[in-house]
């Protein structure tokens, strides 16, 4: 684990996040990379979700196939989400239904038109 104030990185089991997360001062964002990795199965993301999506700002980075989802743990997860957002070539991209899909947002400008060419 490494610890800089309010941010953490820990490269354990799913158990140990689990017994983080439910201690009274611990971190309200938790950041997954990446979903196939951290779970083994639906259920078990459904239960980590249940249990901590109401409390936590819960994102998770997933690998895709083209635009889609990679896996088919994945593609659950992307239907059980409330925000939906797709990064490539450093531009992210709303998926959701929550905002227009026009908004996107460029990550890093010089990296966008290097791999755009543009």
């Amino acid at each position: 684990m490494h610890e800089v104030k309010n941010f953490f990185t820990i490269h354990d089991p799913l158990d140990e996040l689990k017994t983080r997360l439910r201690k009274s001062k611990s971190a309200k964002i938790v950041i997954i990379n990446s979903a196939t990795y951290q779970f083994k199965d639906k259920e078990e993301y459904f239960e980590f979700a249940n249990e901590f999506k109401k409390k936590k700002l819960i994102i998770i980075i997933a690998h895709a196939d083209g635009s889609k989802p990679a896996t088919e743990l994945e593609r659950r997860i992307m239907f059980d989400a409330h925000q939906k957002i797709f990064c490539e070539a450093y531009k992210a991209t709303n998926r959701g239904r929550r905002f227009n899909k026009i908004n996107t947002y460029i990550i890093w400008e010089e990296g966008h038109k290097k791999s755009t060419g543009k």
